[in-house]
C-alpha cells in the first residue's frame, strides 16, 4: 500500500532522479576502481553489476546504470561524428545518460520522444510521428520495436521523417535460435502468451530482422560493433557481442 501511494504521489521523473542519486552513492561507497570504464558517464569501477532476467555478468554500470547496449550505442555515436552541429535528431525511448550527454552538444536540434510524458521531451507515437517528411538527419530507436503493436507502420514512419541520406540506428534483442521473428498473434500456447504479456512485447525478433527493415525501403548494414572496436576496448567498457547495430539508410 505504501509503495502504491508513493508511486501515485511522486512523479515518475522525480522517482527516477532519486534512483540515480542512489546509484551514485552506491558507486562511491562500494564500486570505485579502475578495471572497467563506462563511456557513457566516464566513471571507472572495480566491477560492473549483473543485470536482467538472465543475470548477465558485468552488464550495468554501478554509477549511471547504463547497460551494454547503451554503451555500444553511445560509443558508436561519438566515434562516427553523428552529433555534429546542425543535425536534427529524434531519439525514441531515450536512455537517460545518453539523452543528457546529447543535450550538452551545441548547435543540434535534439528531440527525445516517448509515449510517456515523464521520460522524454515530447509525447510521440512512433506509429504516427507528428513531424513532416524528411525532417530528421538521425533517428535513434533502441529496444522499442518489440513493444509497438504495428512494427511495419513504425518503420514506415521513421523512413518518412528521415531525410534522404539520413541514418536510423535501430537496436533490438535478437533470438538467434529462431529463423523468423515470432509475433504474438502467431503464438498458440498459454505459456508463450503469458510471457509476451509479462514482457510487454508483441514480437521476438530473429535473424530476419534486417529483411523486415529493408521491406519499407531502408538499406541496412548489420554491425557487430564489438568486432569493430576490438576485444580490449570491448572488455574495458563491458560491451556485448549480442547487441547488434542496425544502420538503416534512406
Amino acid at each position: 500500500m505504501i509503495k502504491a501511494l508513493y508511486k501515485n504521489i511522486v512523479p515518475l521523473r522525480f522517482r527516477i532522479s532519486i534512483w540515480y542519486i542512489y546509484f551514485k552513492l552506491r558507486w562511491f561507497l562500494f564500486y570505485r576502481g579502475d578495471k572497467y570504464k563506462c563511456n557513457c558517464c566516464g566513471k571507472t569501477s572495480r566491477k560492473f553489476l549483473n543485470y536482467g532476467v538472465d543475470n548477465r555478468r558485468n552488464a550495468a554500470c554501478p554509477y549511471c546504470n547504463s547497460l551494454e547496449r547503451h554503451r555500444i550505442l553511445y560509443y558508436f555515436l561519438m566515434n562516427n561524428n553523428l552529433l555534429s552541429e546542425g543535425k536534427r535528431i529524434l531519439h525514441f525511448a531515450p536512455e537517460r545518460i545518453i539523452e543528457r550527454n546529447i543535450k550538452r552538444v551545441r548547435g543540434i536540434e535534439y528531440i527525445s520522444a516517448d509515449i510517456n510524458k515523464h521520460i522524454a521531451d515530447e509525447i510521440v507515437d512512433i506509429q504516427n510521428i507528428h513531424y513532416p517528411d524528411s525532417y530528421f538527419d538521425l533517428i535513434i530507436c533502441s529496444h522499442v520495436l518489440a513493444h509497438v503493436e504495428d512494427e511495419k507502420k513504425s518503420l514506415e514512419e521513421m523512413y518518412r521523417v528521415l531525410r534522404k541520406g539520413g541514418l536510423a540506428i535501430i537496436m533490438t534483442k535478437i533470438d538467434k535460435n529462431l529463423i523468423k521473428t515470432l509475433e504474438i498473434k502467431d503464438v498458440d500456447s498459454r505459456e508463450m502468451v503469458e510471457y509476451f504479456r509479462k514482457m510487454e512485447i508483441y514480437r521476438i525478433h530473429s535473424i530476419d530482422f534486417a529483411e523486415i527493415i529493408k521491406n519499407v525501403g531502408f538499406s541496412v548494414d548489420v554491425v557487430d560493433y564489438v568486432s569493430v572496436v576490438g576485444e580490449a576496448i570491448a572488455n574495458y567498457h563491458a560491451f556485448s557481442s549480442n547487441d547488434l547495430l542496425y544502420l538503416c539508410y534512406k
